[in-house]
């Protein structure tokens, strides 16, 4: 079914592009949208032409089972399945909202609220405490940080108020949902719910490294996530539920960039797929990046292939606009070593158990002997990662890990669904997804027992930067970015 594979590829592409063009046309000065504009629609045109022309192997199911009754009735639970879990995520005000809401919140109402680029007035940042702003400075301060997911629903937030945005951002979510749903049957050779219910529990054991290190049972509305004090590796629903712009953007990229490498064997959309997630989360782009190094090293007899037009130009300009961009935050962040943080030896305990209950013993059994560099790629970087700390929370370690725990949760699930795996094996694997599951399990129960169906009143949102920790929202307008790339409007001219 190659149609349904080139729709698939391409609904990707545009579903993270989409909000570069409202960026472009919102942020840059008209001649640099333009020519940014062009550089990424000719791209997609080269891509999509090559899709046409060239094909791609469709092992998701054959004709006659995507017509069974069967398989009907397995599509429509399916969409049940992930419908009601997007329904629990807070986003667009259905279910609860978690903490990181507050900011979510207030960042989509700046966007909807203010001109582009939005830049605050000088009295804004005297009245609300920033932190971290240099002495020398006293001009205003712009919006900096990766708000692609926001950007549409705030572009019909314009035009149809508060509400309106949220409801977009809900089914903007659910169907970033979708597709990665449909990439992992994709990649998978088949549709499963047993698969679909992988994607929404899929977890490290979190309730049982809470139970060995605080000698109780977390309380079922509790966030466990953290059992380990310094690290976390986010469960998917943890991602859904507190960060749905960096889930969904590393799920769709991992997949794209796994069939570019493993089904269709090509080099040449690899480093414009890595690129494109930098507008999304600057996390899930370093994330991505071992994985696009792993892809050109599994084709490298197609090493020249890596020299397109997408790959060398369009990721090129796409990763230097957003490095400028980026550039301007207001900084402050902390950055160290494990060692520098913290006592090793005293820490000895959770950092082993992190280790072993967050993905060593899943990839231990999942492990065989056709396991490909993808596969050791993603254990590689997930044992590396803990080493170096970057943010408050440890952002680099919860986001930069997203791709390779997508990838390990898949290697996992193909086990899981495959004839010829051993049933102790299956077993194993099951018992500790399952486990595992009661993480997710207790971030859908919070959302439930604490259920909203609308979105938070406009009048009660907060503003961004009376919010703790949202200094990383901010900028400096006397930057690189926003001195000779940026439009103009009445607080930078």
């Amino acid at each position: 079914m190659q149609n349904y594979s080139n729709f698939l590829i391409k609904s990707s592409y545009i579903y993270i592009i989409i909000p570069y063009f409202i960026f472009f046309f919102g942020w840059l000065k008209p001649l640099y949208a333009l020519i940014m504009t062009v550089v990424i629609v000719y791209a997609l045109l080269v891509i999509f032409r090559e899709l046409t022309l060239s094909g791609t192997e469709d092992v998701t199911a054959s004709t006659e089972d995507v017509q069974s009754p069967l398989q009907n009735k397995k599509i429509v639970l399916i969409l049940v399945i992930l419908i009601l879990w997007a329904a629990c995520t807070g986003m667009g005000g259905f279910g609860y909202q978690n903490g990181d809401y507050h900011q979510r919140n207030a960042l989509l109402k700046n966007l909807i609220d203010q001109p582009y680029p939005v830049i605050y007035a000088p009295e804004y940042v005297s009245n609300n405490s920033i932190q971290n702003i240099r002495k020398d400075f006293h001009g205003s301060l712009a919006l900096v940080y990766y708000f692609a997911f926001y950007l549409l629903p705030a572009l019909f937030g314009k035009f149809l108020g508060w509400r309106a945005a949220n409801t977009i951002s809900f089914g903007y979510g659910l169907i970033g949902v979708l597709i990665a749903a449909a990439w992992i049957f994709k990649l998978a050779g088949r549709l499963s719910v047993r698969l679909t219910l992988l994607l929404v529990f899929f977890s490290g054991m979190d309730f049982v490294g809470y139970i060995i290190l605080k000698l109780k049972i977390p309380a079922w509305t509790e966030h466990i996530e953290w059992w380990a004090v310094f690290w976390q590796y986010s469960s998917n629903t943890t991602l859904l539920f507190w960060v749905p712009h960096q889930g969904i953007s590393a799920w769709i990229l991992t997949s794209l960039l796994m069939n570019e490498a493993l089904i269709r064997r090509s080099n040449r959309h690899v480093a414009f797929i890595t690129a494109i997630g930098a507008f999304w989360s600057v996390w899930v782009c370093v994330g991505l990046l071992p994985f696009m190094i792993s892809s050109i090293l599994i084709n490298r007899k197609k090493l020249g292939e890596v020299f397109t037009f997408q790959n060398v130009i369009a990721a090129s300009l796409i990763v230097l606009l957003f490095a400028l961009f980026y550039m301007s935050q207001i900084g402050g962040i902390q950055k160290m070593w494990l060692w520098q943080y913290i006592n090793i030896y005293e820490a000895r305990q959770s950092f082993l158990l992190f280790y072993l209950l967050e993905f060593v013993l899943l990839s231990a059994v999942c492990f065989d002997k056709t396991r490909n560099l993808w596969w050791w790629t993603a254990v590689v970087s997930l044992m590396l990662l803990p080493l170096y700390r970057i943010g408050v929370i440890n952002d680099f370690v919860m986001r930069v890990s997203i791709p390779s725990l997508f990838v390990i949760m898949f290697y996992a699930g193909n086990s899981l669904i495959n004839p010829s795996c051993n049933k102790l094996k299956k077993v194993a694997i099951f018992v500790i997804i399952a486990l595992g599951a009661l993480t997710p399990t207790t971030e859908i129960y919070r959302s439930l027992t604490r259920y909203k169906i609308t979105p938070l009143r406009l009048e009660r949102v907060q503003e961004l930067a009376s919010v703790p920790n949202s200094y990383n929202y901010f900028g400096y307008t006397d930057s690189v970015f926003f001195e000779y790339i940026a439009k103009r409007n009445k607080y930078n001219k």
